[in-house]
């Protein structure tokens, strides 16, 4: 009996499982690579930000300026190694950030702003680190430049500099954001006037009578921050996107 041949069917059968084994077990490596740094689409990245939002959360208009910064943080390596230490630092401040912006009723998510300004890490004005913010640099974890700093009752002089004070730094950060929204009333002018300023802004406001950001941006009459803001955003609601 240990000899007698295997009926045809069992053998064929056999034959067949192994095949597939060895088409399927290759398959399974690649699609586990591709969930790590694949690129979102406008309709996942829509699905995220619906899923992922809650009463009083910043508001994130998915378009796609905002799908471009989104996939530059998580396929690129400069971005996902940027948007991870961001996370990672986070974890040193976030109690007292989001107790600050909390007690002003603000949206907790404004921490996306110092995730993308500094990698919400305390950097004097000095430093050379990346930061994924466009324009002049500032210092401390939200990044302001001496003259807002100042505005907002830090000082900034030889030998003192409260912007590396972070509890002083938010509540100036949170001083700025109640003004801005007051001024604007959108969340998205708020944050294009942040990193532009409130004069480009009202100037682009008045040239071109149009409040959507969006299109504003895509007319190339304010740059990306605001995407690159929202993008953050995403990342702190969904930070397995950098697994």
């Amino acid at each position: 009996m240990l000899f007698q041949p295997r009926p045809r069917s069992s053998v064929r059968t056999l034959g067949l499982s192994l095949s597939l084994a060895l088409v399927l077990a290759p398959l399974a490596l690649w699609a586990q690579g591709a969930v790590r740094g694949r690129a979102v689409s406008l309709t996942e990245a829509r699905a995220l930000a619906d899923a992922g939002r809650k009463e009083g959360d910043l508001p994130v208009v998915v378009d796609a300026a905002v799908v471009e910064q989104l996939n530059r943080f998580v396929t690129t390596p400069k971005g996902r190694d940027f948007m991870r230490k961001a996370l990672a630092n986070l974890q040193t401040h976030r109690e007292a950030m989001t107790g600050t912006l909390r007690s002003r009723s603000l949206p907790e998510e404004l921490l996306a702003v110092a995730m993308v300004e500094s990698a919400v890490s305390n950097l004097p004005e000095t430093s050379r680190e990346p930061s994924m913010a466009p324009g002049q640099r500032g210092a401390g974890v939200w990044m302001f430049i001496p003259e807002t700093a100042r505005r907002y009752g830090l000082k900034v002089e030889a030998g003192r500099d409260e912007r590396l004070d972070v509890a002083r730094e938010t509540e100036a950060a949170a001083t700025l954001f109640q003004a801005l929204y007051a001024r604007y009333g959108d969340w998205r002018l708020a944050l294009a006037a942040y990193n532009q300023g409130e004069g480009v802004v009202d100037r682009v406001l008045a040239e071109t009578g149009v409040r959507d950001v969006s299109e504003l941006v895509r007319t190339g009459k304010l740059n990306g921050y605001t995407a690159t803001v929202q993008a953050g955003v995403l990342l702190l609601r969904n930070p397995h996107l950098l697994d």
